[in-house]
C-alpha cells in the first residue's frame, strides 16, 4: 500500500535472482518426483499469479489479505487442475 512505511524500500536484484533459481528447482523437482502431477504446481502458479495482479491493481498496493486471497486462488487452480489430470 502506498501509505506503508514499506512503500519507499528498495529491494536487492540478488532477491530477484535467488527467488527465480528457487523456482525453477522446485518446479523441475516436482515434475521429477511427481511427473504429470507437476503441472498442479504450474496451475497453482498461475492462479497466484494473475489473482495477485487483479487484486494489487483493484486495491492499489499490497497487504496481507491480498495475499491470503491470492493464495486461496492459487490453491484451488491446483486442485482443479489436479483433477483434470
Amino acid at each position: 500500500m502506498s501509505t506503508s512505511q514499506y512503500a519507499d524500500q528498495k529491494k536487492p536484484k540478488t532477491h530477484i535472482v535467488v527467488i527465480s533459481i528457487m523456482l525453477c528447482l522446485f518446479v523441475a523437482g516436482g515434475f521429477l518426483l511427481c511427473g504429470k502431477y507437476g503441472f498442479a504446481l504450474i496451475g497453482s502458479m498461475a492462479g497466484y499469479g494473475l489473482a495477485l495482479l487483479r487484486a494489487y491493481k483493484s486495491l492499489d498496493g499490497m497487504n496481507g489479505d491480498i495475499s491470503g486471497y491470492a493464495l486461496t486462488i492459487g490453491e484451488l487452480c491446483a486442485v482443479a487442475v489436479y483433477a483434470l489430470i
